[in-house]
């Protein structure tokens, strides 16, 4: 698909409620955006990448099993968003992979933050966590508990004031002028505590100073672009996992960057993205360039 205004929704879901709920949040964006949805289920490779032919009963059993797992996931974006443009695709894939491959012809990659395959205790599902950082623009992880009726209205930007601002801002500023939301934009900042321990000066009001001027300019900028939306800055001295964990409780969306500053090029997910993405308690949008190169 040549331009981005084309390029459809994909949702990855596995047949699990976690799923469902991936393809419900698909659904509605998907419909707020004018977009297509695409249903993607992957059900990973059998060993030694042998799989059972499909004229003996197991394979058959697994063409009707992945067959089923899109006709439902069908329906339930019919029954959400009804007249909602979905296409659907089953293949034999690790679904990390699948997921990956198909993202640069997507606008945006969606997923359950856990599946059948996760463990009861784990916070967050290991495709989930293997897709965020790694998929060609923004992966949004649904977790938390359902909003309420109608939703929070409320949307969260998480931003460090680093060159990936602009992108975390763009989808963040999109997605309440969408929604009719109110967009937060929080920056938590805290002294590293090996500097404290240190015992060295650390000008704390001078940095705020800094960080609110810079917060200025950022909110003067996309103002100019989407001035119907209302936007609130929030410049708190705590760590910028906690300080956007707990926001979320009220949030319909929290939007974070992929990477942030002092990140390195060998690690697919900074260290607050992971941490918000563990923690959060509303839908987590992780957002990457589509010119950053993947590794």
């Amino acid at each position: 698909m040549a331009g981005n205004e084309h390029r459809p929704v994909l949702v990855g879901t596995d047949g699990s409620p976690g799923g469902a709920r991936a393809v419900e949040w698909a659904a509605d964006d998907a419909a707020r955006r004018g977009r297509e949805l695409h249903v993607l289920y992957a059900d990973g490779e059998w060993p030694m990448g042998v799989e059972s032919p499909p004229d003996r009963p197991e394979g058959r059993e697994l063409g009707d099993g992945r067959t089923k797992v899109i006709e439902e996931a069908r329906a339930i974006a019919a029954h959400r968003q009804p007249g909602l443009s979905v296409s659907g695709e089953a293949l034999t894939a690790d679904p990390v992979r699948a997921l990956l491959a198909e993202s640069p012809r997507a606008f945006e990659t969606v997923i359950g933050s856990r599946g059948l395959g996760g463990f009861a205790g784990m916070m967050l599902g290991s495709v989930a966590l293997r897709v965020a950082g790694r998929a060609a623009g923004p992966v949004v992880v649904v977790r938390g508990e359902k909003p309420p009726e109608g939703g929070h209205h409320e949307v969260i930007a998480g931003v460090d004031l680093s060159e990936r601002t602009h992108d975390v801002l763009e989808y963040a500023y999109e997605a309440a002028e969408l929604r009719g939301a109110r967009l937060r934009i929080v920056c938590g900042f805290h002294a590293a505590p090996s500097l404290v321990a240190s015992g060295r000066f650390v000008d704390i009001d001078g940095v705020e100073d800094s960080l609110r001027a810079q917060m200025s300019d950022v909110r003067r900028e996309f103002g100019e672009q989407r001035p119907k939306v209302d936007v609130v800055d929030v410049l708190v001295r705590d760590h910028p996992v906690h300080a956007l964990a707990e926001r979320s409780h009220e949030a319909d969306l929290v939007v974070v960057g992929a990477r942030g500053l002092g990140r390195m090029r060998s690690m697919l997910l900074g260290s607050i993205s992971h941490g918000v993405l563990h923690h959060a308690h509303c839908p987590v949008a992780v957002v990457t360039s589509r010119t950053e190169p993947y590794e």
